[in-house]
């Protein structure tokens, strides 16, 4: 890191991830094919996944603005994912398998500033581009491959994420105060599932606003709070698969 001056700082980094690997505790984790269910082709060490390891790049720029009334945050980022642990269900069971390179890069910008007292605005936006980068067949019975694509972005991994926050703080007398709370996020359209997919779960772009008003003392030893989550009742799916043997889609 290298501070330019007082307000402005530039750095980079590199940092190595790592997750143990582990065992599918069940049949499914046998290579199990239609032409290949002869128990003489099984062995114990199909049910193993290996580690995961993350190489992790990050510049970026910090600062403070606006007679340091406001910080603004620029940061762009890689990260190279080898044997990525990817759990997704097969057509009849969840099951865990190693793809060998996950890419997901992109860049954020951040913001945060208290204009007047009692008030504090936060806003950020998000580009990703987080993808497979190899092709893996999962264990299934069913004759159509279930296969992870080289290229196929990785579910609930929007490209675009726009959030932003308002909180006010208006005092009532010496030692009690009124809060009013906002915030918002919002997502470009994304995958909700990797096998089986069915564009029906898939989400389209959408916001989803909470909001809070609350009353307290400075000290903040107690409140009373009225809040509310998804205050514009979207809908959006948080996931679903095809179920096997059937010809419909169970959604979540």
């Amino acid at each position: 890191a290298y501070h330019l001056n007082d307000d402005v700082m530039v750095y980079g980094g590199y940092s190595r991830g790592y997750k143990a690997g582990g065992f599918n505790l069940d049949r499914s984790g046998f290579s199990i094919r239609p032409s290949t269910t002869s128990s003489a082709a099984l062995n114990v060490g199909q049910l193993a996944f290996e580690p995961e390891f993350t190489d992790s790049y990050e510049i970026g720029l910090k600062s403070t603005i606006l007679g340091g009334t406001t910080t603004f945050n620029v940061t762009g980022f890689y990260q190279q994912i080898h044997d990525y642990q990817s759990n997704n269900f097969n057509g009849f069971n969840y099951i865990t398998r190693n793809v060998p390179e996950v890419i997901s890069q992109g860049v954020e910008l951040e913001m945060a500033t208290n204009p007047m007292e009692g008030l504090n605005i936060n806003a950020g936006v998000t580009y990703t581009d987080a993808y497979y980068d190899s092709t893996v067949t999962f264990n299934t019975l069913d004759p159509v491959p279930n296969t992870i694509t080289a290229g196929d972005p990785l579910s609930f991994a929007p490209e675009w994420v726009v959030t932003g926050a308002i909180a006010y703080r208006v005092p009532l007398s010496a030692n009690l105060g009124a809060l009013f709370y906002l915030d918002g996020r919002w997502n470009s359209e994304y995958r909700t599932q990797t096998l089986n997919r069915s564009a029906v779960t898939d989400n389209e772009s959408f916001a989803v606003f909470n909001g809070r008003i609350a009353l307290g003392p400075e000290t903040e030893r107690w409140s009373v709070e009225l809040f509310g989550q998804n205050l514009t009742d979207e809908f959006y799916y948080v996931g679903g698969f095809a179920p096997p043997l059937q010809n419909s889609l169970v959604i979540f």
